[in-house]
């Protein structure tokens, strides 16, 4: 078992010190169950209050990634964007190039390298020979995967961005999805009213995501907050499912904890933590269903990243080849309780560097 220590509590203080053992994970409040030493008193705790003890972390299976790249600030030289075009296929660098504005390029080149250095470091496959298709709802998948991968049967990733984030998530057994949702000031370059944004998707949130979204106000901020997590979340699920925006998104429909318990948002990076996922329950066509696991997730600058993971049979994929590559379309509850129940890992800040195959480090160390 797991020895950890519990810091910086406020409603307890003095358990701030105390060390014990984690006994479960419970993915629905996303707390740690920690049995104390002494008096035996079982406790759940978040991430953020725990240490893990002798150097351990919190175990996570092989294939589990969680990677966001922040282009904001990255500029490349002529040299630069050469060179990194080259570490694609002539055919996405030619989709790349397409985008109009640098900024779209920036980005659609950093998830082409996202994609690629997750498959080659995941299945050991030289960056240059991985071979990602799409299926018919824009899913990408590893078309080539190794046969044998253990441990990793149904390996698959997603990717999203906007505004100034760029990120990857990976599982390896459930379906996966991901998406990035950046605040209307960054997504169009200047504020827009929020009842102008809501009228112009009326059409795929329910009545009750509609109540709850204006229930945030009069804030005009905490509504704009509730209605990308929303949004967010139904990207994430029809991404992860791969039929994306060929799904209805009225049919699905998600309930989030009250905005009141979302405290001290404003200042979590400021203080240098990171801000716990808010988990949403899911219902689609009118009933909930607890096969996937959905959180929303604060990232810097009015931004939100939100996951999705659920069952494989779910997959939605016209021309096969998605979910040829699964080992196990079919888990047991076992096996699916288990990995929803899993925690989430951390987000992981990666640099354009570390994106790159080894044997390209040095002439581009030579750029930059």
């Amino acid at each position: 078992l797991e020895r950890v220590q519990i810091h910086g509590l406020g409603a307890r203080p003095a358990l701030n010190g105390c060390c014990g053992q984690i006994i479960s994970f419970d993915a629905a409040t996303m707390r740690y169950g920690v049995i104390m030493d002494g008096s035996r008193e079982r406790v759940a705790i978040r991430k953020a209050n725990l240490r893990w003890l002798n150097g351990a972390t919190p175990e996570m299976p092989h294939g589990v990634l969680r990677w966001v790249v922040d282009v904001l600030n990255w500029n490349p030289s002529d040299k630069e964007w050469e060179l990194l075009l080259e570490c694609v296929s002539s055919e996405e660098a030619t989709k790349v190039k397409r985008f109009i504005h640098k900024v779209d390029q920036k980005r659609a080149l950093v998830s082409r390298l996202l994609q690629r250095s997750a498959c080659s470091q995941v299945t050991g496959l030289a960056a240059s020979t991985v071979e990602i298709k799409r299926t018919k709802g824009s899913k990408p998948y590893l078309a080539n995967r190794p046969v044998e991968l253990p441990g990793l049967a149904n390996w698959n990733f997603n990717v999203s961005h906007e505004g100034r984030f760029v990120g990857l998530a990976a599982e390896p057994l459930l379906l996966c999805g991901i998406d990035v949702a950046a605040p209307e000031r960054v997504r169009s370059g200047k504020p827009r009213d929020i009842e102008d944004q809501l009228k112009s998707v009326s059409s795929a949130l329910t009545e009750a995501e509609m109540s709850e979204i204006r229930s945030c106000g009069p804030t005009l901020k905490a509504m704009e907050d509730r209605f990308r997590q929303i949004w967010s979340l139904k990207e994430a699920y029809t991404k992860g499912r791969g039929d994306g925006l060929g799904f209805d998104f009225k049919r699905c429909e998600f309930v989030l904890p009250a905005a009141d318990t979302e405290a001290e948002m404003s200042d979590t990076y400021a203080s240098g933590r990171e801000r716990e996922p808010i988990v949403a329950s899911l219902v689609v066509d009118g009933k909930k269903d607890p096969s996937w696991l959905v959180y929303v997730q604060p990232l810097p600058d009015d931004h939100w990243m939100s996951v999705a993971r659920g069952p494989p049979i779910a997959a939605v994929d016209a021309h096969g080849g998605f979910t040829a590559t699964f080992g196990m379309p079919n888990l047991s509850r076992k096996d699916l309780s288990t990995h929803l129940s899993r925690p989430e890992p951390s987000w992981q800040m990666r640099t354009i560097r570390q994106l790159l195959p080894l044997d390209r480090l040095g002439a581009y160390d030579a750029l930059c």
